[in-house]
């Protein structure tokens, strides 16, 4: 591959993610919900042991780059935003590899005094949205040949099943 190659390669993929990051935000605007920025530099990374956060020297006191905006956007819950989204970056040590890279865009919503239902149909028109401002269809062709249909309604197996 040319360096001409790879640079118009990387120019495409800047171009999907920007495409994908409008059709995120137009997805949760369209249903009233209020974008947050979390801040990226907290007292505390959260609690969750399995989660290695960066602690970063820029005070006398501790202070680490955020692993989610998980516990930022369950205070605004708590303090009565019902509808809320956040699309920002996350930073997690210990996550490098050929798959994985420390600083990495996160994806969180929240919608008070709903069921897990409501979330399903979000993930299934989420995925359906983006399918179409990437790929103009709805429709994917996997790597062995089959037809894979983004479209509503998915199958719902529980936990059990």
């Amino acid at each position: 591959m040319t360096e001409a190659e790879r640079l118009a390669g990387r120019l495409r993929n800047l171009e999907r993610r920007a495409a994908l990051n409008r059709a995120v935000r137009r997805f949760f605007d369209e249903r009233g919900f209020v974008e947050i920025e979390a801040p990226i530099l907290v007292p505390s990374p959260g609690l969750e042991l399995h989660l290695d956060a960066f602690e970063v020297s820029a005070s006398r006191e501790p202070r680490y780059l955020i692993t989610s905006p998980e516990y930022q956007m369950k205070r605004l819950l708590a303090g009565g935003m019902e509808r809320i989204y956040s699309l920002g970056k996350v930073f997690r040590r210990g996550e490098l590899g050929a798959h994985h890279n420390p600083e990495f865009t996160m994806l969180e919503w929240y919608r008070a005094g709903e069921g897990w239902q409501a979330i399903a149909d979000d993930v299934e028109a989420l995925i359906t949205d983006a399918a179409r401002a990437l790929l103009g269809k709805t429709t994917l062709t996997l790597p062995d040949g089959r037809t894979l249909a983004l479209d509503a309604p998915w199958e719902r197996l529980s936990v059990a099943d």
